[in-house]
C-alpha cells in the first residue's frame, strides 16, 4: 500500500495568490478539523490599522514553533510591521474580530529568497504562549524526498496539499475562476515531478499546480 504524504503548504499572501493562479487549491474541498496543526499566519494590514487578516500558511511544527515561508515574513520589517506583530490562528474558517488568534514573533531568513529554487525559502513564527490542545506535525528527515525519489518511490506517488489560499473550481478560463476564501482547504493529488525547491502534484488530470512552497511531508 502506498504511503499517502501531506503536504503543508506556506502559500503567498492574498493579493499575491490572485496575481499567480500556481498558488490556488484547484478542486479542494473544505478541510474542516482534518489537519488542526495547519494554520494560517496573520498580520494587521494595511499595519497598524488595518484589518488582521490572513497573509500565508504554516505548520505547527512544536507547541510554540509555528513553520511558515520565508516570503511570508521577510517583507515585513520594510513596512514597519515590528517582530512581534503577528498572529497565529488554527480555526478552519477565519473570521475577523471572531476567530481564535495567537500571538507571536516572526523571525526573518536572511538566506531568502532568491527565485524558485531557493530550498531556504522557509521561516518560523515563535508563539508566545504553547499551544496545547492541537499536536504538532512531524517533521521528515532531510532529504526525504530525495530519498524516495531515488528510490523510484515518488511514481503515482499520492499527496494532499493543505492550506489557506484561492480556490478554484473551474479548470477553464485561465485565472478568472480564482477567488479568495479565508478557509482551509485540502485537495489530494498525485507526484508530478520533484526539482530542487519545488514539489509538482497533479490536481486533477487536466491541471497541474506547482506546489512551490512546502512546509513539511511526512508519511500518513
Amino acid at each position: 500500500m502506498k504511503h499517502k504524504l501531506f503536504i503543508a503548504l506556506s502559500v503567498i499572501a492574498a493579493a499575491l495568490l490572485l496575481a499567480t493562479p500556481v498558488f490556488g487549491i484547484t478542486f479542494g474541498e473544505l478541510d474542516g478539523e482534518r489537519h488542526p496543526n495547519v494554520g494560517a499566519l496573520l498580520v494587521a494590514w494595511p499595519y497598524p490599522d488595518g484589518d488582521i487578516d490572513i497573509v500565508c500558511s504554516g505548520t505547527l511544527i512544536s507547541p510554540t514553533v509555528f513553520l511558515a515561508a520565508a516570503h511570508c515574513v521577510n517583507w515585513m520589517p520594510a513596512e514597519g510591521i515590528p517582530e512581534d506583530g503577528v498572529y497565529v490562528t488554527f480555526d478552519s474558517v477565519y473570521e475577523i474580530g471572531v476567530s481564535n488568534t495567537y500571538s507571536g514573533t516572526y523571525v526573518v531568513n536572511p538566506n531568502a529568497w532568491h527565485d524558485n529554487s531557493d530550498v531556504e525559502d522557509i521561516a518560523v513564527i515563535l508563539l508566545d504562549e504553547p499551544i496545547t490542545h492541537i499536536t504538532p506535525a512531524t517533521l521528515p528527515p532531510a532529504g526525504y524526498l530525495d530519498e524516495l525519489k531515488a528510490a523510484k518511490a515518488l511514481k503515482n506517488q499520492p499527496f494532499v496539499a493543505v492550506g489557506y489560499g484561492t480556490v478554484r473550481d473551474d479548470k477553464t478560463g485561465g485565472p478568472h475562476p480564482l477567488y479568495w476564501e479565508g478557509a482551509r482547504r485540502f485537495a489530494s493529488g498525485t507526484y508530478n515531478a520533484l526539482t530542487k525547491g519545488c514539489l509538482k502534484i497533479s490536481m486533477n488530470p487536466a491541471t497541474v499546480i506547482p506546489v512551490a512552497r512546502i512546509s513539511l511531508a511526512i508519511p500518513a
